[in-house]
């Protein structure tokens, strides 16, 4: 059974932009789960392993839609680059709000 999964996705961009999302995603989801899920990685390993036969001649991600293995990659790469980024810049914690403060936005909320 073969089953087309397009979504009514016509425009070169739209399938461009989803590929590239798509990988993007799974590179900071890679390296989140690193620790605890290791075997996640093999989705890269096979990546660009894929690459590198394309490069010599191997197939492409998908021949029909001119997709290649190569931005996979590099996705997965800048998906993992900026999730780094994000853990490494530790945005600051919250501050807790004083209790009057917080009194206060209850009361509101309760109003509505």
């Amino acid at each position: 059974m073969t089953i087309f999964h397009h979504h009514g996705r016509r425009g070169r961009k739209a399938i461009d932009r989803l590929h590239r999302d798509y990988h993007f995603g799974n590179g900071a989801l890679c390296l989140k789960h690193f620790r605890r899920a290791p075997w996640l990685l093999r989705h890269f390993y096979w990546a660009a392993r894929s690459a590198m036969r394309e490069l010599a001649g191997g197939p492409r991600f998908d021949h029909e839609l001119r997709l290649s293995h190569w931005p996979i990659v590099l996705m997965n790469l800048a998906g993992a680059a900026k999730f780094l980024a994000l853990v490494l810049a530790r945005r600051p914690d919250r501050q807790p709000q004083p209790d009057q403060e917080t009194a206060e936005a209850r009361a509101e909320a309760g109003a509505r």
